[in-house]
């Protein structure tokens, strides 16, 4: 379960499901990739070495998203198997002859193929389903394959250490990017190792005395690297866990943060205009406002404005007919079918006084016909209140003032707000209204002057009914009533429904059409997910909130192209200072390649006194430095001192990196010290007949850089540096062993050589050993500089997803304190 903390302390659940059926299976409907859910696979893999979410549907979401980020990494396995191919085709050119035609034949066609492939996962133009079920077997066999094929056809005789170091790299990768199963990957690794041995058991014919050395050998090479690949798997794991939470709870912030949104615009509309609305919800919480008082004002003057005014002439006597209930349901009826009709007119409603209506056109913008709209505004009215004559059979009607001038508009009140107008043109209209005739709509001279020839009148003797219009001699007229057909028009649609509800038939149809786009959004389909308690159809949403996130996710934009540094410094600082809680893993990982990498040197390699010193000493130097790394996942065991330096190390960037290269340092320097405590001087012995694994001359020197293959993916582990500095380190790694092969002890793989294809004059026409094992090196140093750019790169994406929902939820918090003043301040108004 997953919960939230807000800012009040309390916490948000958001798992609910937490009774998902063992063994169910989910088929995602927009990829068509199935993931199976509990069942075999539980009872099969040991929880230590799985992750799972307390809710089933959660589960199975979370695998979708886990594959398709698998999908990524096909390209680079490929890429691994393309520079394979090319690497083996050079050595075979580098010594050809005719027999090594078919060979290089063969290679070729694999490397059409895996271009092809390559292709095809890269650019996504197979289904997802097919990248989640078929590439992956598919890319693995012809891996298997191609490797197989090389020892098959290359080498002659053919040796059990022959391949090896192709084989540790293949089985880490198939960890760290295949998008399979745990379960499915070891399965797979353990055909690969299993068939690897068979093959060299079987068909080796050279340096067999002491094969079942060289198979334990290998084979401890080959746990080690499993044992890798499991730790980089369980990490990406949770890592990618953490994101599919981060994802759940951003998008929950995204529902709340749109709740928050519509309660703002629901409170500011309920007393203002939507102009002065969004002009004043954009100040709110700024120096303009402040503890809900107005430092800014908000009024404007307009010009060539109609303002409306009209009275329910009978109200009382309506009243005495009706029940309480019955009049509110009337009356409430009756206003939002002006409300209706004032959007249609292009009026803006001012405010409802008792049981009269006041409206204004060309507030806030400007319409040439706004005494049209007015009038026309008035007749409807007239026409609105003769449904309510007819149900009501009372004498109810409508006086209708009109006036046409200038007017002041905006916001009173320091902190109960409210939107009106001034000005002697407002008095005016209002006494238009009052000197009117029920039924019917009266006008000013200065409005009949901007009325159209759309409207007839007569003359209105507005002076005889009211002190005011005449104290300042102003002439008025009466708009003749239309005519019947366009009465019964106006009649039928905008009669006032009978259970009081105001919206007319085509009012619920646009509203209808406006639910349907917004559920349309994942936030308003998350926020009903929500609302219904459908734990699926959430974790549905997510799946496609992360995907559209990838997508939409301009990390290229924002990074260095080279460095993959942010461009922004400010966020490269705050990428660097997070801290990294999977740090102490990493490195312990060091501490499990130095001890096999000792195992091998027992098994296959001299055991000599300097071997012991490496061991010992580097074993003890990379325990503390774990030790010291692990403080921060455990601070109620560890003591507070060691606790805080952890953290500082977690937090400080050039810690973790001088922490990092250290640990590098002493894996390699291990190695390399027990290379050159080798025995080099002494000649190679002309009657030898094996090559003994514990003679001074290391005549089994290819398990060193079979070592260094584990230090390179032990760099790649390490999870506190950047993939520059992992740059570095593996060209600086990758160099030192190749100038070790080639030029410092070029003699320990000379010897080998001589004695496996050489003497036996089968070596015409083969790569010398020490260049073969240097380009497996480079290979492998290449794969694994791809590798580290694009996990880089999918941190730097995640990272950039907590930020944004930080962001989300720091403006949840600001929204809410905005919507707060702004209840306070119109708390009134709306009582």
């Amino acid at each position: 379960m997953f919960k939230m903390k807000e800012k009040n302390g309390k916490a948000k659940d958001f798992d609910s499901d937490q009774n998902g059926t063992a063994g169910s299976t989910v088929l995602d409907t927009e990829t068509g990739v199935a993931f199976s859910n509990g069942g075999c696979y539980d009872s099969c893999v040991p929880s230590c070495l799985q992750f799972r979410f307390a809710s089933s549907s959660m589960e199975e979401t979370y695998r979708a998203y886990f594959t398709r980020q698998k999908f990524d990494m096909l390209p680079v396995l490929l890429l691994f198997a393309f520079l394979f191919d090319v690497c083996v085709i050079i050595l075979y050119v580098a010594k050809y002859d005719d027999s090594k035609l078919t060979e290089i034949s063969i290679m070729g066609i694999a490397v059409l193929t895996n271009l092809i492939l390559f292709v095809l996962c890269k650019f996504r133009l197979v289904s997802e389903w097919a990248l989640a079920n078929v590439m992956p077997f598919v890319i693995w066999i012809l891996l298997c394959g191609q490797l197989l094929v090389h020892l098959g056809l290359h080498y002659d005789p053919l040796t059990p250490s022959d391949g090896a170091g192709w084989v540790v790299f293949f089985v880490y990768a198939s960890y760290v990017m295949m998008p399979l199963r745990l379960l499915f990957v070891l399965l797979l690794s353990a055909v690969c190792t299993i068939g690897h041995s068979l093959m060299v058991g079987l068909l080796a014919s050279a340096n067999t005395k002491y094969m079942a050395v060289q198979l334990i050998s290998n084979y401890l090479l080959y746990i080690c690297a499993i044992i890798l690949g499991c730790v980089s798997y369980l990490m990406s794991d949770k890592k990618l866990r953490r994101a599919f939470q981060d994802t759940r709870a951003s998008l929950e912030v995204k529902v709340t943060l749109e709740e928050q949104k519509q309660q703002q615009e629901t409170l500011l509309l309920s007393v203002l205009p939507k102009h002065v609305a969004i002009e004043l919800q954009d100040d709110v919480g700024r120096s303009s406002i402040q503890n809900g008082q107005f430092n800014k004002i908000y009024i404007k003057r307009y010009e060539n404005v109609s303002i409306l005014f009209a009275d329910i002439v009978g109200f009382t006597a309506m009243s005495s007919k009706l029940t309480a209930q019955e009049l509110v349901k009337v009356l409430n009826g009756l206003f939002a079918t002006f409300d209706k009709l004032a959007e249609e007119n292009n009026q803006l409603r001012i405010k409802i006084l008792g049981d009269c209506y006041y409206c204004i056109c060309g507030v806030p913008d400007s319409y040439e016909d706004h005494a049209d709209c007015s009038v026309q505004m008035g007749l409807d009215m007239v026409l609105a209140i003769a449904a309510v004559r007819e149900k009501t059979q009372s004498g109810v009607d409508m006086r209708v003032g009109i006036h046409t001038g200038a007017v002041l508009a905006g916001v009173m009140g320091q902190r109960q707000w409210q939107f009106d107008v001034w000005s002697k043109d407002v008095t005016l209209a209002n006494n238009m209204e009052s000197g009117g005739i029920p039924g019917r709509v009266h006008i000013s001279q200065t409005t009949y002057d901007c009325l159209s020839s759309n409207f007839e009148t007569e003359p209105g003797d507005g002076d005889l009914r009211n002190d005011y219009i005449k104290a300042r001699g102003i002439k008025t007229f009466l708009i003749k009533a239309p005519n019947l057909l366009k009465e019964n028009k106006v009649l039928e649609t905008l009669k006032v429904p009978a259970d009081g509800d105001s919206r007319n038939e085509k009012g619920v149809n646009d509203e209808v059409e406006t639910e349907k786009e917004a559920k349309s959004s994942l936030v308003a389909r998350a926020q009903s997910a929500r609302n219904v308690g459908n734990e699926t159809e959430v974790n549905k949403i997510i799946y496609e909130a992360l995907v559209e996130r990838e997508h939409n996710s301009n990390i290229s934009k924002q990074t260095n192209p080279i460095t993959l540094n942010f461009k922004d410094a400010d966020m490269e600082t705050q990428f660097h200072c997070e801290k990294e809680r999977q740090s102490g893993v990493s490195i312990a990982c060091s501490v499990i390649i130095m001890l096999f990498a000792f195992f091998i040197q027992l098994t296959i390699l001299p055991r000599t006194l300097a071997s012991f010193l490496t061991f010992s000493i580097g074993s003890v130097i990379l325990a503390l430095l774990t030790f010291l790394s692990v403080g921060s996942n455990f601070p109620n065991t560890f003591p507070k001192s060691l606790v805080r330096f952890a953290n500082w190390l977690e937090t400080n960037r050039w810690a973790r990196k001088l922490w990092a290269i250290l640990v590098i340092f002493v894996l390699g320097a291990a190695d390399m010290i027990d290379m050159f405590s080798c025995d080099v001087d002494s000649g190679y012995p002309s009657n030898l007949t094996s090559l003994y694994p514990y003679d001074d001359r290391c005549y089994y020197s290819q398990y060193f850089n079979f070592i260094a293959v584990l230090v390179l993916v032990g760099i790649t582990v390490l999870v506190q540096i950047t993939s520059v500095i992992k740059l570095f380190m593996q060209i600086v790694i990758t160099v030192i062993y190749c100038v070790i092969n080639i030029v410092l002890l070029p003699e320990l793989h000379d010897r080998y050589d001589q004695f496996v294809y050489y003497d036996n004059q089968k070596g015409a026409y083969l790569v010398a050993t020490k260049y073969e094992l240097t380009a497996t090196l480079l290979i492998i140093s290449l794969a694994l500089l791809y590798y580290n750019r694009h996990i880089e790169l999918t941190s730097r994406l995640l990272f950039l997803w907590r930020v944004e929902a930080k962001n989300q939820k720091d403006e949840v918090y600001e929204l809410r304190r905005k919507n707060e003043e702004i209840g306070r301040a119109s708390c009134r108004e709306r009582v």
